[in-house]
């Protein structure tokens, strides 16, 4: 579970970021999805369900950013011993 090999960032660019006016905080490994995400809500009013694919791909990447992030549970189990 933790510690997952297959995990890819790709942040925004910085210019990019600037351009769609992501504040600081949110520029992190997923930033790249939250724009394309944050232009759908702005072009449909955010209607929820019109943008669901992107909310989807970016909630995934902020999962597997936390998981990756985190030791794997059986190594904080053996070193509390």
């Amino acid at each position: 579970m933790g510690g997952s090999t297959d995990f890819v960032s790709i942040p925004a660019d910085q210019i990019t970021a600037k351009e769609a006016r992501l504040p600081l905080g949110w520029r992190d490994a997923c930033g790249s999805l939250l724009v394309p995400l944050n232009v759908c809500r702005h072009e449909t009013i955010y209607a929820t369900w019109k943008c669901d694919d992107f909310r989807h791909a970016y909630e995934k990447c902020q999962y597997d950013e936390c998981v990756f992030s985190l030791p794997p549970l059986h190594l904080a189990i053996e070193s509390s011993n």
